[in-house]
């Protein structure tokens, strides 16, 4: 996907956008897994919950801008 902005125009956006997705995904398939199909809302859900993240500097703009546009989302 092409980045439309000045001086973007060599940026794309790729298999990150639904790579970050897997952190949601992998909880819906755990809860699955173990016969609980909605026990993974108890974390998502959850306002008491929290997510700490730890990421390269080269991953900033996909956890930053992607993931947290896909969570406004869900």
């Amino acid at each position: 996907i092409p980045v439309p902005l000045p001086g973007w125009e060599e940026k794309r956006l790729y298999v990150w956008f639904e790579a970050v997705m897997g952190y949601l995904t992998a909880s819906i398939e755990w809860a699955q897994n173990i016969g609980q199909p909605e026990a993974w809302k108890d974390w998502w859900y959850n306002p008491e919950a929290r997510i700490y993240n730890f990421i390269g500097k080269d991953n900033i703009p996909f956890h930053t801008l992607i993931w947290q546009a896909e969570l406004l989302g869900v």
